[in-house]
């Protein structure tokens, strides 16, 4: 088969699905190549890593698409509430005929609890971009030492944090555009 040949190609694809679907299952490397041998199907351990690696790439890419996808709903979804909130606290007072003419109702109590479910959404924003992370996280992991096991306590300043979850939500993005799962209108708020 001649590299890039659409054949090829599906070839490739239906093979990494079956790759998948035995993995799912529980087959270790062995039994699965043993299962394309008595198949009589070719596969090397070196394609079947090569396989497994691009497999859990693209899970990868799926999951993140999937979180991005699901984070710009929710901020969708938060400034309409936004938009709402303010439009009925902007409204002017309603007015009820009575007797003596029209009577102009006190509306403070309801713009109070507007302006509390205001507060509410800038908080979920605020949560949301992770503005309410400790100053310092720390990551701890399991080591191997010649002595044995060991800790390893990594301290992550709050601005390299955010630095580090901006990058990873652009390079989300990229990947997410690449595959062709968002466009450009989406990562500006606008569903598709």
């Amino acid at each position: 088969m001649v590299r890039g040949d659409k054949s090829s190609a599906a070839v490739i694809a239906a093979r990494r699905e079956q790759v998948f679907r035995l993995a799912l299952r529980g087959y270790s490397h062995r039994q699965i190549l043993e299962g394309f041998h008595k198949q009589g199907a070719e596969l090397s351990q070196a394609t079947l890593e090569r396989d497994l690696q691009a497999i859990r790439v693209d899970l990868l890419a799926s999951k993140q698409a999937s979180e991005l996808y699901s984070l710009n709903k929710a901020f969708a979804e938060l400034e309409e509430l936004w938009r709402e909130a303010w439009g009925l606290y902007s409204r002017s007072p309603q007015e009820i005929e009575t007797k003596k003419g029209p009577v102009k109702l006190d509306d403070r109590g309801i713009k109070t609890l507007l302006l509390r479910e205001l507060r509410g959404i800038v908080h979920e924003r605020a949560q949301m971009l992770g503005y309410f992370t400790p100053k310092v996280l720390e990551r701890i992991m399991m080591i191997e030492t010649a002595s044995g096991r060991g800790i390893q306590i990594e301290r992550i300043p709050f601005e390299e944090q955010l630095k580090r979850g901006v990058d990873e939500l652009r390079n989300n993005e990229g990947l997410a555009r690449t595959e062709g799962i968002i466009d450009q209108g989406f990562s500006e708020g606008r569903p598709v």
